[in-house]
């Protein structure tokens, strides 16, 4: 069985491993800094004494600081930490291995999804 953290953004809804979910924090304020730092660049979160950039699942979410209701997932991949702004929160989806779909678009063979209540959801980050 494979867990995920199920959050939304202005895309929709999104998967992130939950194996990689370190927090969920309510939205603080990102030093956004004097550098471009890549698409969806949302800013600089102090994170327990370290600096994570966070990043928007949606170009519709690239300025969080209007919207204090929104949240923070911090993630982390081997040593690498990132933040994610996200909408919400929907909970913990557990998903049976024979759900995961990895279709090969473009070819990426990085592409993951999981049927939600009858649409694709994409898996963000690691592969499933």
């Amino acid at each position: 069985m494979h867990s995920f953290l199920h959050v939304v953004s202005g895309d929709g809804p999104h998967l992130l491993p939950l194996a990689t979910v370190v927090e969920v924090l309510p939205m603080v304020t990102l030093d956004r800094g004097t550098e471009a730092g890549g698409p969806r660049y949302c800013g600089l979160l102090q994170y327990r004494g370290a600096v994570v950039p966070a990043f928007a699942l949606s170009e519709h979410d690239l300025d969080p600081q209007s919207h204090p209701e929104w949240m923070i997932t911090v993630v982390r991949s081997g040593e690498v930490t990132t933040a994610w702004v996200v909408r919400d929160v929907a909970g913990v989806l557990d998903v049976p291995p024979e759900q995961l779909v990895q279709p090969v678009v473009g070819g990426d063979g990085g592409l993951c999804v999981v049927e939600v209540d009858g649409a694709l959801v994409r898996v963000v980050g690691e592969r499933a």
